[in-house]
């Protein structure tokens, strides 16, 4: 499927079956978190995989997992980011957000439903995973197969903001 589908394909899915993922299906996502660019080429993230029951209901006390058979926590160290001497950009929030989109895609393309969770107790999801000190939780990823039909890829034309709204040309003569 050409780029521009996949993306409008993609919707936050709130409602899994309790379906497994596959092994494969587990290996493509993190295989698409590991061509991801970072500022710099640092790679400076970690991606924990989640699929067991028990570590899972743990989670889902810190955050809203809805159930997912999968989450992914995609984490960075505050000591490792490049922070340019001209502004105030952080290169840890945003290569890990770049991280979870292209995992989010991934996803999508198999078939497989996902949501960004970005509202989740940081300290106590920290000490389940035995993070290190300077290790930060950027995101989660619940992944599994939908128990919803994927929405319409049309609906972005009555969903967004237009291209005028969004986007200013600034072009020379």
């Amino acid at each position: 499927m050409d780029f521009l589908t996949l993306a409008k394909k993609r919707c936050s899915t709130r409602s899994f079956s309790k379906q497994p993922v596959s092994q494969e299906s587990i290996d493509r996502i993190i295989e698409a978190a590991q061509v991801a660019p970072t500022n710099g080429n640092i790679q400076n993230f970690h991606v924990y995989v989640i699929d067991d029951e028990n570590i899972l209901s743990h989670v889902s006390q810190y955050a809203q997992t809805y159930n997912a058979p999968l989450v992914f926590v995609v984490t960075y160290d505050r000591s490792k980011v490049f922070k340019p001497s001209v502004n105030t950009n952080d290169s840890g929030l945003i290569d890990t957000s770049v991280v979870l989109t292209h995992m989010m895609l991934e996803a999508t393309d198999l078939e497989l439903g996902s949501v960004w969770i970005n509202y989740f107790k940081q300290e106590p999801m920290g000490q389940l995973l035995n993070c290190e000190k300077d290790e930060a939780i950027a995101h989660l990823l619940a992944v599994g197969h939908a128990n919803v039909p994927f929405k319409n890829i049309d609906r972005h034309n009555k969903e967004r903001k237009s291209l005028k709204e969004l986007v200013t040309n600034i072009r020379g003569e």
